[in-house]
């Protein structure tokens, strides 16, 4: 895939980062982006299911040109975009959550088993259990590591236990999940508490959780090296709710919390998380809900995927 960065040109417009065919097809990319357009249960502000086309719409305005590297690291790799899955496709009728789940999984593992990076984009975050079902299929045991403003470890939510609100709760009910690890957190509640306390590290439970609320993160505490130490050589799978910004940084959310993380701490936990883990094996992003005249939402997560993709396959 080398070549002259300076000849290069975007070719493909329905590809991530719009680059050409050479770089984009399936045969010869590392990554995979795999929209998922899904909105359910959503409990707030809509419009998850536009976000991933909105992020790949943006993606095609982000430089190649990686000033943390000093290259063009998706050549070095390159990027595949799949269509959504046809079970998103209008006309075919409504399909339970559980369902929906499955499939998501079963079109994951495909492409994990293929040895592809598997970059998910929801949707509401209730499609990162069928993300990490397929991962655990195809790659076996995983540590998640979860960005987000709330905690998702409640048991059902409005009656559902496929929200958005439950999924990681869900996610650490996977036999193959060894720990949740969990960045930016500033919105739980008791029950939450509870679950995760029963599951601190040194309890013994599987799986072990460890939470860095927003403020222990602000504080700059150690939580970069604690972070590094504990994904431990293991597979990980990242899941990223662009609500784990700040809303001044991300604003087009349908769930915001105010004193998020900052673009640089997002950065330092994609690097931690590259240098401690054996391989990530996927990740996704969830719960952008593009809004008219924010876009600069969309690049700026389009631009962060680009970067941690970049470190998470290449090494930071």
């Amino acid at each position: 895939m080398a070549g002259n960065a300076t000849a290069r040109r975007r070719h493909d417009p329905g590809a991530f980062m719009g680059v050409s065919p050479e770089h984009s097809a399936y045969g010869n990319a590392g990554v995979v982006v795999l929209p998922l357009p899904y909105e359910e249960s959503v409990t707030y502000e809509g419009g998850t299911a536009r976000g991933p086309e909105a992020i790949i719409a943006a993606s095609r305005q982000v430089e190649w040109y990686s000033l943390a590297r000093g290259d063009e690291p998706v050549f070095g790799y390159g990027i595949h975009t799949l269509p959504p899955p046809p079970f998103f496709r209008r006309g075919g009728g409504k399909m339970a959550a559980g369902e929906i789940m499955d499939r998501i999984a079963r079109e994951t593992a495909l492409h994990a088993a293929a040895g592809k990076f598997v970059l998910g984009l929801g949707g509401e975050h209730s499609v990162s259990l069928g993300i990490a079902r397929g991962l655990a299929e195809a790659a076996g045991a995983f540590t998640l590591v979860h960005i987000d403003a709330h905690a998702d470890l409640r048991d059902i939510y409005d009656g559902a236990p496929f929200s958005h609100a439950c999924v990681a709760r869900r996610i650490a009910e996977i036999p193959q999940c060894e720990a949740v690890l969990q960045l930016g957190i500033r919105s739980t509640s008791p029950d939450q508490m509870e679950f995760a306390r029963a599951h601190r590290p040194g309890s013994g439970a599987r799986p072990m959780i460890q939470t860095w609320f927003a403020a222990d993160m602000h504080a700059g505490d150690g939580w970069e090296r604690e972070l590094e130490r504990l994904v431990d050589n293991r597979r990980v799978f990242v899941t990223f709710d662009v609500d784990g910004l700040d809303p001044a940084i991300v604003p087009a959310t349908g769930t915001p919390e105010p004193d998020g993380l900052t673009w640089r701490q997002l950065m330092a936990a994609a690097a931690a998380v590259s240098r401690g883990a054996g391989k990530v094996v996927g990740m996704d992003c969830v719960e952008l809900a593009p809004r008219p005249g924010l876009h600069h939402a969309e690049f700026t997560v389009a631009k962060a995927l680009y970067e941690m993709t970049t470190m998470f396959v290449l090494g930071s």
